[in-house]
């Protein structure tokens, strides 16, 4: 028995027999250009903000601390002993430690709250002073410094030395202090390239070894408090190449990365005459939908390498004669006909 079908009318049985009438629509990117210029890192689609719009403080510049809550200061009176005695420990005239409460005051002998929120250590000793003037009347001398910081708390997370919260200061003000000084640097896992501020419901991807090295000015960037920082792990993940080349499967991605070229030589492929090199597809899997990309093994070979990202999966598909070579021998058996007893003929 010999079975003769148009081509429409087999492409149309095959897709009756697949359960569905129409296929998915897929924007479907051509040439390497287009995946050149789209982001490598599926993260950075999340970073909404740009960094050139934070504030940098530059070297000598550097505002003077305010005090908030929680923050802590020893102060010493000197001055009239029914004053002092009152104010320090007695012996030896150790400063005494005051917290900043959360309604920003502090608590002191003799005097009622002491209102120092937003206010610098000097003008916070000047009011102290200020309120003894009025209570005894006389002159003396208050010092004081800022013993402990905990009132504009940042959080830093992912990975880095000492995970956890940092507390901005005098000597911790910017991204790069924080990162060095209170997390303790990054660690040998971390991937410098793909940090992120989280600020106020925006979200500012950080390249922060490609500003060490071409002398930016990320590090410079002023923190504020609430801010999250976060460095993720190198992500060795694995990339996915079939079709037709020989050695199809999952390969790990190394910490050093691997580009399409490289991804393409460690499967094999394509494999002549069966490979359709001049439509081999990447489809990078985003958070919102599938990227597609058509690229030719010439503008593979000629172009600047494209590195893979963990998760993407590159097909190399048959020529038209190989294809439909398997397609028929595929559906015979789908339509019920012995394979042995029939032939097919395109007309």
């Amino acid at each position: 028995m010999r079975l003769r079908c148009s081509l429409p009318t087999l492409l149309a049985t095959l897709t009756l027999l697949a359960g569905c009438s129409t296929a998915p629509r897929w924007e479907v990117n051509t040439g390497i250009s287009e995946l050149l210029s789209a982001p490598a890192n599926p993260v950075a689609a999340t970073a909404t903000a740009d960094p050139a719009i934070l504030l940098r403080l530059e070297p000598g510049d550097r505002p003077a601390y305010r005090l908030g809550p929680q923050d802590e200061l020893a102060i010493t009176v000197w001055g009239p002993r029914e004053v002092w005695s009152e104010v320090t420990v007695q012996a030896g005239q150790i400063p005494r430690s005051l917290t900043v409460q959360d309604d920003g005051t502090l608590l002191l002998p003799l005097l009622r709250k002491v209102n120092v929120l937003g206010l610098t250590v000097d003008e916070a000793l000047a009011r102290i002073a200020e309120g003894y003037r009025g209570v005894v009347g006389s002159r003396f001398q208050v010092d004081g410094s800022l013993t402990r910081q905990r009132s504009k708390a940042v959080l830093i997370e992912g990975a880095v030395a000492r995970p956890g919260m940092a507390y901005l200061g005098p000597d911790l003000l910017t991204l790069g202090e924080v990162v060095s000084g209170a997390a303790g640097g990054l660690t040998d896992s971390a991937d410098p390239h793909r940090g992120l501020l989280l600020r106020n419901g925006q979200t500012f991807l950080l390249d922060y070894r490609q500003s060490q090295q071409s002398g930016g000015d990320l590090q410079r960037i002023a923190l504020q408090p609430g801010d999250r920082v976060y460095f993720p792990q190198q992500q060795s993940g694995v990339f996915y190449v079939f079709g037709e080349v020989v050695n199809p499967g999952s390969f790990p991605i190394p910490l050093s990365g691997v580009t399409l070229l490289q991804a393409l030589a460690l499967a094999k492929g394509p494999v002549a005459p069966n490979a359709n090199q001049q439509s081999i597809f990447l489809v990078r899997p985003n958070s919102d939908q599938p990227r597609i990309y058509r690229l030719s093994m010439q503008e593979i070979i000629a172009s600047r390498d494209v590195p893979l990202v963990p998760g993407d999966r590159l097909f190399v598909p048959a020529t038209g004669l190989t294809d439909w070579e398997r397609t028929f021998r595929q559906a015979v058996p789908l339509l019920g006909i012995g394979a042995a007893a029939t032939s097919v003929v395109i007309n």
